[in-house]
C-alpha cells in the first residue's frame, strides 16, 4: 500500500476534487459521486499504481454504478434490521405467549442477552465487510460479485485488509469531527475524499491479492 499517493490523490486535481463535492451535497445527485468513486477504485484495481484522478465523464454509467454501490449499502443495512426484527420479534413473543414461569422469564433474558450481543456483532460485520463489498463490484461492475461471500471473506481476514479498513476509517471519523463546524459542506469534503483515499487502500490490496 502506498499510504501517501493514496493521501494526496483526491488533491491532484482542483476542479474534479470540488465536482465530487458539490455533487455529494444533494440526494439522488450524489449518486453520480458514488459512480465516480466505483470509477476511480476500478481504475486502481486495472492498472497498478494507477493513482490518477478518472475524467467525469459518461454520466449515465456514473449513475449506474453509484445505483449500484447505493444498492450494495442497503443490502448489508438490511441483514442488520433482519437480525433486529428477527430477535427482537423472538423475545416479544415469547414475553406475549409464555406463562410467567422462571424457565419462560429466564429464556427471555437469554433471548434479549444474545440479542444485545448479536447486534454490534452483526453491524461491526457489515461495516467491516461493505468496502469489500463496494471494491468487489468495481473490479468489473458486476453487483453479484460484491456478494460473493467466499471471496468477500478470503480479502476481509487479511491483516493487510484491516489495516486499510482501520486507516481508512480512522481518516473518515476525524475529518468529519474537523469539518463538523462547516454546516452540509463539511460532512460532503470528509466523506467524499476520506473515502476516496481508503477505497484506493483496499483498492491496492484487492489488485495484490488477485495477482498472487
Amino acid at each position: 500500500m502506498d499510504f501517501e499517493k493514496a493521501f494526496m490523490r483526491p488533491f491532484q486535481d482542483g476542479k474534479k476534487l470540488a465536482l465530487g463535492i458539490l455533487l455529494s451535497l444533494f440526494p439522488i445527485i450524489n449518486l453520480l459521486a458514488l459512480g465516480y468513486l466505483a470509477k476511480s477504485t476500478h481504475l486502481v484495481l486495472k492498472k497498478r499504481k494507477a493513482f490518477a484522478l478518472p475524467e467525469w465523464d459518461d454520466w449515465g454509467n456514473l449513475f449506474l454504478h453509484g445505483l449500484a454501490a447505493a444498492l450494495i449499502g442497503i443490502a448489508w443495512s438490511l441483514l442488520v434490521v433482519l437480525v433486529i426484527v428477527a430477535m427482537g420479534g423472538t423475545l416479544i413473543f415469547s414475553l406475549l405467549l409464555g406463562r410467567a414461569t422462571l424457565s419462560s422469564v429466564f429464556a427471555a433474558l437469554v433471548n434479549a442477552g444474545l440479542l444485545v450481543a448479536a447486534v454490534p456483532a452483526v453491524l461491526f460485520l457489515a461495516v467491516y465487510m461493505l468496502p469489500a463489498s463496494f471494491v468487489e463490484y468495481a473490479r468489473e461492475y458486476r453487483l453479484r460479485d460484491a456478494f460473493r461471500i467466499k471471496t468477500l471473506a478470503r480479502i476481509s481476514f487479511r491483516k493487510e485488509y484491516f489495516a486499510a479498513w482501520f486507516v481508512g476509517g480512522i481518516y473518515i471519523t476525524a475529518a468529519s469531527l474537523m469539518l463538523r463546524w462547516i454546516p452540509l459542506l463539511g460532512a460532503s469534503v470528509a466523506s467524499f475524499v476520506a473515502s476516496m483515499t481508503a477505497l484506493t487502500l483496499l483498492a491496492e490490496i484487492r489488485r495484490d491479492f488477485q495477482s498472487e
